[in-house]
């Protein structure tokens, strides 16, 4: 009999195992360490089995860069059930759209969807209750564990089904190349329902590193100072986000004193004048679709 392997939400418990006080995640400035975060995740787990989700139950998630979303992840992972998150700031008919669209048995979100899914608000998810630490959360099999639904270059987004399987190979694939560990620090920026932002998360909770959350780098005074507040050891941007910052460094602007030791991270290769650009700037440029270096 094959033995089972253990998925994202798995690895999650036993880093809160061996290293309950190791910080896992930072949102507003107030950090989380794993062994909160998996007793979070047991609470959550068992008020959303309360409320009827099961072993391949849909649910359609708004994806807000809060704690109460990563928590509600993993615990519908944790339960075999399939997230299918949505963008943060998703109008309630077309959040209603995906939730008819992929059979949706149930929503959360802050709002109430035009939909006949069952509704779940996020502040009625109990995410505090003593639970049992002892769950055991779903393995891998190759059943859908995410929907993920592309910004869409027919004009119009579709769902990409990913097993745990699926995860689990690709992050055994790019956790190397990206080259993080235990001791990196990542300053996820990109939405949490693209896989720019969420498979970050998911690299950092493998590896049991952690994972600084920002809502976007609007706010540049916010991107560095978090870079230098933290530790920062590697970044994700996508590639408008990437121009945008070998542009000020171009201008001598954007500077932190730290930031020669971050590792930029993109969705594709830059042309060449576009990676020398960066060297001063940054420790190296490394594109998700294959990687160079310094």
């Amino acid at each position: 009999m094959e033995k089972k392997r253990t998925a994202i939400t798995g690895i999650i418990k036993q880093n809160a195992i061996s290293n309950p006080e190791k910080t896992a995640l930072i949102i507003h400035d107030v950090p989380v360490s794993y062994g909160e975060l998996y007793e979070k995740i047991c609470s959550a787990a068992a008020f959303l089995q309360a409320a009827g989700v099961h072993k391949g139950s849909h649910v359609v998630t708004v994806a807000c860069p809060e704690l109460v979303y990563i928590v509600c992840e993993y615990a519908i992972l944790g339960l075999g059930a399939v997230n299918i998150p949505t963008e943060n700031r998703i109008p309630a008919d077309r959040l209603g759209e995906i939730a008819v669209s992929v059979d949706a048995e149930f929503v959360l979100s802050s709002e109430k969807p035009s939909c006949s899914a069952k509704w779940i608000a996020y502040d009625e998810v109990d995410t505090n209750s003593p639970s049992d630490l002892s769950w055991e959360p779903a393995p891998i099999t190759d059943d859908c564990a995410e929907i993920i639904f592309t910004t869409g270059t027919t004009g119009k987004s579709k769902g990409v089904m990913l097993s745990m399987h699926c995860l689990e190979v690709y992050l055994a694939a790019i956790n190397p190349s990206f080259g993080i560990d235990e001791n990196s620090v990542f300053l996820v920026t990109t939405p949490l329902n693209h896989v720019g932002g969420l498979h970050r998360v998911h690299q950092c909770m493998s590896v049991g590193c952690t994972a600084v959350l920002l809502d976007g780098i609007r706010n540049l005074k916010e991107f560095f100072r978090s870079i230098d507040e933290y530790g920062v050891t590697h970044t994700y941007l996508p590639p408008a986000s990437v121009k945008m910052l070998i542009t000020l460094d171009k201008k001598g602007t954007g500077k932190t004193k730290r930031q020669a030791a971050v590792h930029l991270h993109g969705l594709r290769a830059l042309p060449d004048e576009g990676h020398r650009n960066t060297d001063p700037a940054f420790a190296g440029y490394a594109p998700s679709s294959g990687l160079r270096e310094q």
